[in-house]
């Protein structure tokens, strides 16, 4: 292959400032080649390559037999490398026989086979050339110029890329410049383990996977997968990863010596720092995110361990850094003179400060999966320990397990793995490798370290420096599908795979979308030989493209109204306007329709960030959101026109542009969306050359198209609500759940609780009736048969011995079945019971209404709730207050039932908190707030529900007394509930009133009361319906009655 470059500088001299850089071919590449026996000489010194060491070496040629062909070479002692005590006489001289030498090169050379020069040959024509180098002399001066490769090494340079296809697949993080991030991220991490663990004990290649040692798994019948673990998304509770860091720091050695290795000078180790600072962490829980996924990758020797992360670590974690850090910065900071390299030394030591924590979270994590027995059933104790650190104490050979990887005390160059540890010929020994596969055997008495399992580098000895990281993820997808690098050629610059689009990995693969990626480009490459016009090809390309990302994207977000991380639409305006703008400019290259830049899926995708769900037809909402989005189509026309070529510099085009918008927006006869406002633009009077005239109108026609297809997002919207469009379903709401939480069996518990009970009976029944038959035999004097009594108790004995095994199961089912009642409950009082305290408090009198104090009032109470959740969900995902919102919300408690109090709140909502939000998590809290506030601002505009007539007083008094009374239900209610985790699947700790023999007895107790139902039983005051519901004596069963 030819490369071609293009220097300023000719034959003769250097071009002079201005000039054109000249094309030259690069025809050969010299290289430092190794010298032959021929061009040795004995005492002189050589730089010779060392595979062993993987650098190079001085040495000085001692002697030389020319007859023999042996060549003595001897190590110099300048060299950093000692070498072992069995390897020094290897080391020390290098004997070669037959003429054959190993690398040899002249003393001082860095590389082994390094490039030395580069020869370039002018790639013009014969007459230029001839022109340019008139100056020079030397016929071969102008064929060749030779640069010497150590003086260009370090030359900065830019590729060419317009004469050749680029297809680039390079994934980015989140906020990358050239994506269009369609989510909001989420802090994520990646740790990779590589050894003979995995391939050897966690690989059961060959064998069924609920092979000998491993309990049966009924997920496993059809499931040739031969791993214990598996290739695929588990949850973990991180709670408990928080809570065995902690036992870590404090109790593990290493750990400790860990982070005391980084800080020596502190007058508190910081071992103890480290261990007050992660109990921080661990009283954080419970976190927001109670569980986080993990998804397992196993190939080969390689086992992938990729999960999510809290936000709550994410923001721990960069605090505890800077203060663990800061002693040591302030120190070194005063200190140092040189301020700029001392700054980037002190960043990456809180960079390795940042990563000993990732490790500790990822050790925990293997941990808490351990523990949990992830695994298959059973499989747990197939499954070695990791860790993710070296050890710092010694320890002998003989007490690491089967596989663990190791380090000689006293040569820790080396990395060892353990194949075997008991050799039947040696006892005493244990068979070892090395990382290049060289077998040997090691006393068990040898002292060395454990090593860690993190994968390693190219060399196989040194730890990889990505084995593990962190970084943020969501999903997004890039601006173009393609970029023209040369129209006129034809050459684009496309991309594949995550570079083209992901969604986060987490969830869903995107290696389908990488593939149609691939086939969607060679399609491109193809048309081309069936003289396909470019067009043509990159209208085919775009479309296909586009559809594809908004496939690989809507994997991820689903109905874009998920319940947890990654599976919500969310960016700002400008954001989402930048990449509306990219692709109206698609559009027009490929020769597409303008006005349906957005598809049916990416409307539905955008709708979901900028129209939250129950604001549709909000028109408050909808004009203020048009108005932005006017603002921010503005915004970028001014923006391209000052980046633009032909128009940049040019002032008078941006004055006389805002001053027309400006103009626009104080007018109340035309919005800036409107059809009219953009081609008023190409009318200004201003004084431009045709070229800049077109090129403003081409400005004006990208932002106006962006406009147009904004509105139509905000259409879309809109008749999505009227066709009842925007809903969700479980499976593209919530994350992965573990099976337990899935599993609906309510039905069958109860079946089974039912054939439980008869079972025993009938078994209870068998065997009496065994025996009393028997013994009615026995007695029968007439009988003459064998005597049979001692036999048929047996058989009642059998028969009685299995029935407490069956009542053990039946109390089983019971336990469930009494759990999901209880479950029920509790649904009932966390999301029903605030709707019915609601509708009662409506049907209070105005004047009722206003004698009940705030804190009982429940529309206070609701959106108190709802204000709460807000201000910690905000404090979630900033990791600050939203001061403005507690103010608002502040000042509408002071005047609560107030309607103008309650409009001034709605339209904080609507106007800022709302319309500015990027998460549409935080979307989805204000708008339940907002719903209610219209609800109550409704309530507050009606005249009460006061009623007429000759009831009009008992009326009162009756609605007030229903709200006195389910307002002090819940006090009642609560007590009775028997809240908690459930262990086992059936067990629950339980409070003495809820076990089950004082519940029979509660059960006959609440069948024996007196209800006192009826309406003139009925409390009609709030004095009255305290007496009836603070009655002691009172079931609960009974005040649910009587209330219903």
């Amino acid at each position: 292959m030819t490369w071609f470059v293009c220097r300023m500088i000719t034959m003769a001299k250097k071009m002079s400032d201005g000039a054109k850089p000249l094309p030259w071919k690069v025809t050969n590449v010299n290289r430092v080649e190794p010298l032959n026996a021929n061009q040795v000489h004995v005492g002189t010194q050589y730089s010779i390559w060392v595979p062993s060491k993987r650098k190079m070496c001085t040495y000085q040629l001692v002697s030389a037999n020319i007859t023999t062909g042996f060549f003595t070479f001897r190590a110099l002692n300048n060299n950093s490398y000692i070498p072992l005590e069995s390897e020094k006489e290897e080391e020390d001289e290098l004997i070669c026989e037959n003429f054959i030498l190993p690398a040899v090169y002249p003393y001082g050379t860095k590389d082994h086979r390094g490039t030395e020069h580069l020869v370039l040959e002018p790639a013009i024509s014969a007459s230029l050339g001839a022109k340019l180098f008139e100056e020079t002399k030397s016929e071969s001066d102008k064929k060749q110029l030779m640069l010497v490769y150590d003086e260009i090494e370090k030359d900065d340079f830019v590729l060419d890329t317009s004469h050749t296809h680029v297809f680039e697949a390079i994934g980015k993080q989140h906020l990358s410049p050239v994506h269009f991030s369609a989510t909001t991220y989420e802090p994520y991490g990646v740790a990779c383990i590589t050894g003979p663990k995995v391939s050897m004990i966690m690989h059961r290649f060959g064998n069924r996977r609920w092979n000998n040692g491993i309990l049966d798994d009924i997920r496993s019948h059809t499931d040739q997968n031969t791993r214990v673990v598996g290739d695929f998304t588990k949850t973990v509770n991180s709670a408990m990863i928080a809570q065995i860091m902690h036992e870590k720091v404090a109790n593990d050695y290493n750990w400790r010596q860990h982070f005391r290795s980084f800080f020596e000078e502190l007058s508190t180790p910081l071992d103890v720092l480290v261990e007050r600072a992660v109990k921080t962490y661990k009283d954080m829980a419970p976190f927001v995110r109670t569980h986080l996924q993990v998804r397992f990758f196993e190939t080969g020797d390689n086992y992938y361990l990729g999960m999510e992360f809290t936000r709550e670590y994410d923001f721990w974690k960069g605090t505890t850094v800077e203060e663990l850090t800061s002693p040591i910065v302030l120190k070194r900071m005063k200190s140092s003179n040189k301020k700029q390299n001392n700054e980037r030394a002190l960043n990456r030591f809180k960079g390795s400060v940042s990563h000993a924590f990732d490790r500790l979270w990822f050790e925990s994590a293997l941990e808490t999966i351990h523990r949990a027995d992830v695994y298959n059933p059973g499989g747990h104790t197939k499954v070695p320990t990791l860790y993710l650190i070296n050890s710092y104490e010694d320890t002998t050979l003989g007490k690491l397990p089967l596989c663990e990887s190791f380090r000689l005390v006293s040569d820790p160059r080396e990395r060892y793995d353990i194949l075997c540890c008991t050799c039947a010929t040696s006892p005493n020994y244990v068979l070892v490798r090395t990382v290049e596969g060289m077998v040997s055997y090691m006393h068990k008495n040898t002292k060395v370290r454990r090593d860690g399992n993190l994968s390693r580098g190219p060399d196989g000895n040194a730890e990889s420096k990505v084995a593990l990281a962190t970084f943020p993820v969501g999903h997004y997808v890039n601006f173009r599908s393609m970029r023209v690098s040369n129209s006129e050629s034809g050459y684009v610059f496309a991309f594949g795979g995550d570079e083209q689009s992901t969604p986060h990995f987490m969830r869903y693969s995107g290696l389908t979308g990488a593939a149609i990626n691939a086939m969607l480009f060679n399609n491109f490459l193809t048309d081309a030989l069936d003289s396909l016009d470019f067009v043509g090809r990159f209208n085919l390309y775009s479309r296909e493209t586009n559809w594809n990302n908004g496939e690989v994207v809507q994997r991820g977000t689903g109905a874009n109204y998920g319940e947890d991380g990654f599976l919500r639409p969310g960016f700002s305006y400008e954001h989402g306007m930048d990449y509306l703008h990219s692709k109206v400019i698609e559009y027009y290259e490929s020769n597409q329709d303008l006005d349906e830049v957005l598809s049916r899926d990416w409307r539905i995708k955008v709708a979901a960030s900028w129209v939250p769900r129950g604001l549709e037809s909000c028109d408050q909402y909808i004009s203020n959101l048009r108005s932005v989005l006017g603002k921010t189509c503005f915004q970028k026309l001014t923006k391209q026109v000052k980046s633009n070529s032909l128009l940049k510099g040019n002032e008078q085009i941006i004055d006389t542009l805002t001053a027309k918008f400006d103009s626009m927006m104080t007018s109340s006869t035309m919005l800036v969306d409107s059809g009219e406002f953009w081609p008023s633009l190409n009318k200004l009077p201003l004084s431009l050359s045709d070229e800049e005239q077109d090129a403003l109108k081409k400005e004006v026609m990208f932002v106006e198209k962006c406009a147009f297809n904004s509105n139509a997002v905000i259409l879309h919207a809109k008749q999505l609500y009227k066709d009842n469009g925007r809903i969700s379903s479980q499976g593209f709401s919530n994350q992965p759940k573990p099976v337990d939480s899935i599993v609906d069996s309510f039905a069958v518990e109860a079946q089974n609780f039912a054939n439980g009970l008869n079972f025993s009976a009938t078994l209870l029944a068998a065997a009496q009736a065994s025996g009393i038959f028997d013994s009615n035999n026995s007695s029968d004097e007439s009988s003459s048969g064998p005597d049979t009594t001692t036999v048929g108790f047996i058989f009642g004995a059998v028969l009685s011995s299995i029935t407490p095994w069956i009542a053990v199961g039946t109390i089983t089912n019971a336990s469930r079945y009494k759990n999901r009642n209880e479950l029920y409950r509790e649904e009932f009082l966390n999301s029903k019971y605030s709707r019915i305290l609601l509708d009662a408090f409506k049907l209070v009198d105005e004047e009722g209404r206003s004698q009940i104090p705030l804190d009982e009032n429940p529309f206070y109470m609701k959106a108190k709730e709802l204000a709460d959740i807000y201000i910690k969900k905000y404090y979630y995902y900033y990791n600050e207050n939203n001061d403005d919102f507690i103010f608002a919300f502040e000042r509408l408690k002071m005047n609560f039932m107030s309607k103008q109090a309650i409009q001034d709140f709605i339209d904080r909502l609507l106007n800022d908190f709302i319309l500015y939000e990027v998460s549409s998590y935080l979307q989805q809290h204000l708008v339940d707030l907002y719903e209610l506030m219209m609800e109550m601002l409704l309530l507050t505009k009606n005249s009460g529900s006061v009623r007429t007539g000759s009831h009009n007083g008992y009326s009162r008094g009756l609605s007030r007394g229903l709200y006195r009374r389910l307002f002090l239900f819940k006090d009642r209610l609560e007590p009775t509930l028997q809240r908690g985790p459930i262990a086992f699947g059936f067990f629950k700790q339980r409070s003495i009133r809820h076990t089950h023999l004082l519940a029979t007895f509660q059960y006959f107790y609440n069948k024996m009361y007196c209800y006192r139902t009826g309406v003139k039983s009925f409390p009609t005051s709030v004095e009255a319906a305290d007496r009836v519901s603070n009655s002691t004596m009172k079931p609960i069963a009974a005040e649910a009655y009587e209330i219903a």
